[in-house]
């Protein structure tokens, strides 16, 4: 990402210095030295504005502890490979590193001081030893984070020990093993029982924060729900609700009536659902909901819905699969879901003719999205584009949910950044309110399952494990195929003693967790924690084989 859209320059940072000057090249706006620099001069100093989560125009300090620069000098700094000049933590400069030639411009790495991008791109430095594509430090093997080292801020250099993936933000280390938001999960364990799921109440607001964040930055007008259908544990539906500009999306009655009770007024409730029966409709048209629908059938049935809303939404095929690891039921593309882009004119003349009132274009293309599909999506954004331009009436443009966390080391979620800038670039223009309706993101990372080793053998010459909850808590591994990390809670980075077998306690053949989990030496009533298990775990367990419903807890 060269910083080629910034906002204007202001003298904002404490050092200002007159000999550097912001220009236009043929890459873009970029910082350019108005005369020479040695090695150690100091270039500039920032003001010590920071926010807890990146953007495309802050640097990272710290976890958690990202710099503002928009506004000044650090807005239009652009990245290299192989820079001219360093970011200095401890005391917020930006030193040269080279001799410095008048009218050259000033870089530094980006990977030297971000954690994980909130807009990666494509590197075109030319240096030898390019990264190409600039994520994150995070995502650097171990052999170019120890090749960063000397460049890295302080906090990447503690980090360079290589922790587990998951060891960030969320989840940290103690003396009394694995910590959520620094409480320790053991104490949490033994207090409430087994099989247990917590929930990170900081993540979920910061998660809210970001969300908020891209939006603001794509110059739209917005509208943030959060899908009631990952979870909807009454604690998190009350910190949702306290953020004052967070609606709900809903897919039944019952969500619908659980929203209202925890205090969301109709107005601020999205109803998408699939195909809805009429006595869905009657109860829909008394709470006063306005809905996505998708059938010529459901558009017919609601026009004659005595109380209905008029204003609907039709929800639209994205004609393409994108879901997590390609998995058929994690997408959302020639599905059951929606009328394709070659039926939407009909679908919207029709809804004419029954007397409703065509008022927004809704898509979801999938649950999981991964960096890769970002073109894809921007070609799926593309049509939405070209669709709503042919139609009076709209105002709103929902683009449903789809962002993630990693599920597994390998996993690269689609960033924010890339997914607010395809909607800057292919949605913003139209002038009308993006909505949203996001639940993995916001709440996945924020949760732990937490559950008890029972049973510990040796079967077909790999040890097992048997732990006291099973696909009915948790349906991830035994529906889905998605993987989770499983972690020993008392000693979350120890060394890997075998590869287990992680068995639930149903009476069915597929509630198997994981059949080669590397954990360190464990014993029967050590607790493991499932990580993310923030979303859709408990919204989706069930008392199958009378095994019980797991607790819920909200640090």
């Amino acid at each position: 990402m060269n910083r080629t859209e910034a906002t204007p320059l202001s003298p904002r940072s404490i050092g200002f210095n007159p000999s550097l000057l912001v220009e236009n090249k043929s890459h873009g706006l970029g910082v350019f030295a108005a005369q020479s620099f040695v090695i150690g001069d100091r270039l500039t100093i920032f003001d010590s504005e920071f926010v807890e989560y990146p953007t495309r125009y802050t640097i990272q300090v710290d976890q958690r502890k990202h710099l503002v620069t928009e506004g000044n000098l650090g807005a239009f700094l652009n990245h290299s490979c192989d820079p001219n000049a360093r970011f200095v933590a401890e005391t917020l400069e930006m030193i040269a590193i080279k001799p410095i030639k008048k009218g050259e411009e000033v870089t530094f790495n980006y990977l030297s001081s971000e954690w994980d991008m909130a807009a990666p791109f494509a590197c075109q430095c030319g240096a030898d030893g390019c990264h190409k594509t600039i994520r994150g430090f995070q995502h650097l093997s171990q052999e170019h984070k120890m090749q960063l080292a000397d460049l890295a801020l302080p906090y990447l250099r503690r980090l360079i020990a290589l922790e587990p993936w998951w060891m960030k933000d969320e989840l940290s280390e103690s003396e009394e093993g694995l910590c959520l938001d620094g409480k320790p999960v053991l104490q949490l364990a033994r207090e409430h029982g087994t099989p247990l799921y917590l929930y990170a109440g900081k993540t979920i607001r910061r998660r809210l924060g970001e969300l908020r964040a891209a939006l603001q930055s794509t110059g739209a007008p917005y509208r943030m729900h959060y899908a009631i259908k990952a979870n909807r544990f009454a604690p998190i539906l009350a910190l949702v609700r306290a953020e004052g500009d967070v609606g709900i999306d809903a897919s039944s009655p019952r969500e619908v009536a659980l929203a209202l009770e925890s205090g969301f007024k109709p107005e601020e409730i999205s109803v998408t659902c699939s195909m809805p029966s009429r006595k869905d409709f009657e109860k829909f048209a008394g709470f006063g909901v306005h809905l996505n629908l998708d059938t010529f059938s459901a558009l017919r049935r609601w026009a004659a819905t005595p109380g209905r809303n008029p204003r609907v939404g039709l929800r639209l095929d994205p004609g393409i699969a994108l879901g997590y690891g390609d998995n058929p039921k994690l997408s959302y593309g020639n599905s059951k879901f929606g009328f394709s882009f070659a039926q939407a004119r009909e679908a919207y003349a029709f809804a004419r003719q029954q007397g409703l009132i065509v008022d927004t274009l809704h898509i979801h293309v999938g649950w999981g999205l991964q960096q890769k599909i970002a073109g894809l999506l921007g070609h799926v954004f593309t049509q939405v584009a070209e669709l709503a331009r042919d139609l009076p009436d709209l105002e709103t443009i929902n683009i449903g949910g789809g962002l993630c966390w990693k599920q597994a080391s390998q996993d690269m979620p689609l960033a924010i950044g890339s997914w607010a800038e395809l909607i800057q670039r292919h949605l913003a223009p139209l002038g009308l309110q993006i909505a949203i309706e996001s639940g993995t993101f916001v709440v996945a990372s924020s949760g732990l399952l937490v559950t008890e080793i029972n049973t510990l053998e040796q079967r077909f010459q790999q040890p097992w494990i048997g732990v006291d909850c099973g696909h009915n808590v948790n349906v991830y591994a035994a529906h889905y195929s998605i993987p989770q990390e499983i972690i020993a809670v008392s000693q979350p980075t120890a060394d890997v003693a075998a590869h287990y077998v992680v068995a639930g306690n149903i009476n069915e053949a597929n509630d198997i967790f994981s059949r080669s989990c590397a954990l360190p030496s464990v014993v029967e009533g050590d607790f493991l924690a499932f990580f993310p298990a923030g979303a859709y775990g408990a919204s989706m367990a069930s008392d199958h084989c009378l095994k019980g419903l797991p607790k819920e807890w909200l640090i």
